[in-house]
């Protein structure tokens, strides 16, 4: 889920002790780009975004530890669970690595082939646990499911707006 200028980065899943620190569960992954923040937004009731300093973050297993220095104690904590958290965009784009993308940067990129042939535009992007996958459109209407990894997504031009596949036998639909 995306508000403009923002881009979801975790959820609450409850308080940690008794201090006013919470657990929150990101992407798998992202745990370093989230230490990175300084200040996160939690979604309120309203749907406006209110903002939160983050005090100290450290990783623990598959969840991190946070706490925010408006929240003093394990009652507070508690009713930010299930809260999403939100981090502004620039924050965002400034922790991915190289050949990271948001996918709202590859929505509507052109698609071609390694010899310059119009395939279609990306429709979709979505994730199946192993890797991301990106929906072709193509010019017939037919979608085609593409893994995003480098051997068959050599190149991705955001300046230009355009990605090159590699199109080996049967993965674009014609």
């Amino acid at each position: 889920m995306t508000k403009k200028g923002y881009f979801s980065v975790g959820k609450v899943m409850g308080f940690w002790g008794l201090d006013g620190d919470v657990k929150v569960a990101v992407e798998e992954g992202r745990s370093e780009a989230f230490s990175q923040f300084n200040k996160i937004f939690i979604e309120t009731d309203d749907g406006s975004l209110k903002a939160l300093n983050v005090e100290r973050i450290s990783v623990s297993g598959k969840f991190i530890r946070v706490k925010f220095k408006e929240i003093t104690n394990a009652n507070e904590a508690s009713e930010l669970k299930h809260g999403i958290l939100y981090a502004k965009e620039d924050a965002v784009r400034k922790t991915l690595k190289k050949d990271e993308y948001l996918i709202s940067d590859l929505l509507g990129l052109t698609v071609y082939d390694t010899e310059g042939k119009r395939l279609g535009v990306i429709d979709n992007v979505t994730f199946n646990g192993a890797q991301d996958i990106i929906s072709i459109e193509t010019s017939n209407g037919k979608s085609s499911l593409v893994p995003f990894v480098n051997e068959l997504v050599p190149e991705v031009n955001l300046d230009d707006n355009y990605i090159v596949i590699n199109p080996i036998d049967g993965l674009i639909s014609q």
